[in-house]
């Protein structure tokens, strides 16, 4: 066993000597390929001539090919015999260019078709204009959220180990306008109750919530853990829900009629089942 660099040496001086009017590429470690022009010997001569020189042995294939396995430090490699035309090469090496070309045209070409499509898209959009919020019509919406506000974290328990956000969420009776638009859109049915609920929505207790909201939010709210409320409509969801027995603030009233109290909640579960 000899050495892949040893092996070459061999091949490169038994070519020389065999046919010395020939310029033979020989790359062992890649590919383990000997290369020429069709202008020197056949590919018959030039496996004869290595085998004369002991570079390698003939085995035959199971079509009845013969071909040569060289023995070396890195493995049985067979040698791979390239006997090529220039011109055509140089011909296809030129289309291969061609194609390169081309392809690198069209990717271009896509590119700047997308992007002007993208600026044109962009162009018809109309500019947003600035938005002046209306005028406060009522000063004590705030202070009824304020108020609703204080009530949710105090009747929810929330703790530094906690992974979940707390939930409060009483139920209210639908006035006719809201319930009407609901019933059309298909929150509520025959059967449903025209009730809803108050959602709270938490902050997230988690560490990771935390330490967003204290060091990158621009809002961090800190004393603060309910953010909002929301009003989905789901009468069949409500059950377990906490029953508020207080009217609701005015700013709600003509869309929702009042909260709950335990006795018509009961009654409503009552009714239901």
């Amino acid at each position: 066993m000899i050495t892949t660099a040893e092996a070459s040496r061999k091949i490169r001086a038994a070519l020389r000597t065999a046919f010395p009017g020939t310029k033979f590429a020989v790359a062992l470690s890649a590919g383990c390929s000997i290369t020429w022009t069709d202008e020197g010997p056949s590919v018959v001569q030039v496996e004869d001539a290595l085998l004369a020189a002991g570079c390698g042995e003939a085995k035959i294939s199971w079509d009845d090919k013969r071909y040569i396995r060289i023995d070396t430090d890195r493995s049985n490699d067979t040698l791979y015999f390239d006997r090529f035309n220039a011109a055509e090469r140089a011909a296809y090496q030129q289309h291969l260019e061609r194609r390169r070309e081309e392809e690198r045209a069209f990717a271009q070409h896509t590119a700047e078709v997308i992007r002007d499509a993208y600026k044109a898209k962009r162009a018809a959009i109309a500019p947003l204009k600035d938005h002046t919020p209306p005028p406060i019509q009522d000063a004590t919406v705030f202070e009824a959220f304020e108020r609703l506000r204080q009530r949710a974290e105090a009747e929810v328990s929330i703790t530094e180990d906690a992974e979940r956000r707390p939930s409060w969420a009483p139920p209210l009776v639908l006035e006719e306008e809201l319930a009407n638009i609901c019933y059309e859109l298909g929150y509520l049915t025959d059967d449903n109750k025209w009730i809803a609920r108050f959602w709270a929505t938490f902050a997230t207790p988690k560490r990771s919530g935390r330490w967003l909201r204290e060091h990158v939010s621009n809002l961090p709210l800190t004393c603060l853990s309910c953010r909002g409320f929301s009003i989905p409509v789901d009468a069949d969801g409500c059950k377990d829900a906490p029953v508020c027995d207080d009217e609701m603030p005015d700013y709600l009233s003509h869309l929702v009629g009042r909260t709950v109290t335990a006795a018509e909640w009961q009654a409503a579960q009552n009714d239901k089942t």
